[in-house]
């Protein structure tokens, strides 16, 4: 007697759930992180732009301040190493990303489980 209340219970919570889907009260999880990795990657795409276009402006400055023969090299040096890290901070954020984002659009009968990155 319990097992059949407990089928209908489901069968109710499951009917629920189906008419809350088509009705758009429950948010589809795929879409929000198809939308959300969407947009870490073109963020992650822009501060790598951002760091190349400072790098181009940093190493000009430096080759007028070495030909000056300033002594202000070392800041600057500093500064050059900071972007690097800076840049491959954000590659590394990127790839991983790309690879969520890949996971998110793959098809669901795909054999391929993950793809890999380093």
């Amino acid at each position: 007697m319990v097992k059949g209340i407990n089928s209908e219970i489901e069968k109710y919570e499951k009917t629920i759930e189906r008419q809350n889907k088509e009705n758009g009260l429950v948010p589809d999880v795929e879409k929000f992180e198809r939308k959300i990795f969407t947009q870490e990657r073109d963020f992650f795409k822009e501060k790598l732009n951002e760091i190349e276009e400072e790098q181009i402006k940093l190493n000009s400055i430096i080759d007028a301040q070495a030909a000056d023969g300033s002594s202000n090299l070392a800041d600057l040096q500093k500064q050059k190493k900071n972007l690097e890290l800076s840049k491959k901070f954000f590659e590394r954020k990127l790839q991983q990303v790309e690879h969520d984002l890949f996971i998110v659009n793959k098809n669901k009968y795909d054999l391929i489980k993950y793809s890999t990155y380093s």
